[in-house]
């Protein structure tokens, strides 16, 4: 059976999504509501649609809505419609200050609805093929070559045009991917996980909360972060890089055995493989809820980054731990891997099951981790 969607708002937008809607063929359109009832007849009339006298009458005949109201109004709206039991997606802006989308984000949870916002030009084609053409903009320079319209003075023009490029989840017990060529961003979204980088825009949350915290007070919350560059204190023993950690090293042989024989060798004078399982084994031997893993594998050899993924995904099926992995060998990455992201010049391009992806290995080596991607 079709869900039954309506639109709220009947301006240029509610008139784009009457028509899409109409056109689809997974859904019926079930009407529209508008503060002027004579606009919302006027756009309702080319597809033969229902215009609703009150969003009390839209909740009642309708499983889903899009609400195309001026911004000021989406978090009213959209809260009332999350209450009567509608699944909603929003256009952006999704609220004109941050307690207004916060309030639609804690409806949506409460009442465990779907609420989407609108991102049309993450689609645009003239957008894509821009992120081709333009690599590092010194500038813009910005003229308005359409007729001017009053719709979004309610908002300012950054918030209006604002779009949100990089959304990971990573849910406990779970392995996750961030794959993508060098430059792409993967460093830096880690870094702004970690909390080592401040975001300009959006928030980082740690089960379900919003932290600001500095990276060593995310640490000791269960955060972990192994870092693509060497970790190890390389004057001190291995036992003495485990015991400043303040970890067992029975922990540590637990996971990686074949580290017990280099116990009183010192961390400068161990092999790169048994200095990132020196290093991973220091992580994971604290029992992270998250862990954040960059480039563990880099210039290791096949062995070792076998024994280094089977441990990351140990960590997630028997820490529970939320494990968010960079990793340049992408193959293996994915088989080790329940979901992953494509990320392309800072923004997340793809994302999908492990076992998706892996379908598609050869398009996305080509088209989003060569070198010329």
């Amino acid at each position: 059976m079709k869900p039954r969607v309506a639109v709220a708002g009947a301006g240029a937008f509610g008139k784009n999504h009457l028509r899409v809607i109409h056109q689809s063929e997974h859904a019926e359109l079930a009407g529209v509501y508008d503060l002027d009832p004579a606009r919302a007849a006027a756009v309702a009339e080319p597809h033969g649609c229902r215009v609703f006298t009150s969003l009390d009458e839209l909740a009642a005949n309708a499983d889903a809505a899009v609400i195309a109201a001026p911004t000021v109004t989406h978090s009213e709206i959209g809260c009332k419609l999350i209450e009567a039991g509608l699944d909603v997606m929003v256009e952006k802006p999704i609220g004109h200050t941050l307690e207004a989308a916060r309030a639609l984000v804690a409806a949506a949870e409460r009442h465990q609805r779907i609420l989407q916002i609108g991102h049309l030009e993450r689609f645009n084609p003239a957008v894509i093929a821009l992120g081709d053409v333009i690599g590092k903009p010194l500038f813009f320079e910005i003229h308005r070559l359409s007729e001017f319209t009053p719709r979004c003075l309610d908002v300012d023009v950054v918030l209006d045009l604002m779009i949100h490029d990089v959304d990971i989840i990573v849910h406990p017990g779970e392995v996750v991917a961030l794959l993508g060529a060098n430059g792409a961003g993967k460093t830096t979204t880690l870094l702004t996980l970690a909390g080592e980088l401040p975001p300009l825009r959006g928030e980082v949350a740690i089960d379900g909360v919003v932290t600001k915290a500095p990276l060593h007070r995310r640490a000791r919350n269960g955060l972990t972060f192994v870092t693509e560059e060497k970790s190890v204190f390389m004057g001190l023993s291995l036992r003495d890089n485990l015991t400043v950690a303040g970890v067992d090293p029975a922990d540590a042989l637990a996971l990686f055995p074949e580290l017990e024989r280099r116990m009183h060798v010192r961390g400068g004078l161990l092999s790169g493989g048994e200095q990132q399982m020196l290093t991973l084994a220091r992580a994971l031997a604290r029992k992270p809820r998250v862990l954040l893993a960059d480039e563990l594998s880099m210039g290791l050899a096949p062995l070792v980054v076998r024994r280094l993924l089977e441990a990351v995904r140990a960590a997630a099926d028997e820490l529970d731990a939320a494990v968010l992995l960079v990793e340049q060998h992408v193959r293996k990455a994915l088989r080790y891997a329940d979901r992953a992201y494509v990320m392309r010049r800072g923004r997340i391009e793809l994302s999908g099951s492990a076992a998706e992806l892996r379908s598609r290995i050869g398009e996305i080596e080509d088209q989003y981790l060569s070198s010329h991607a």
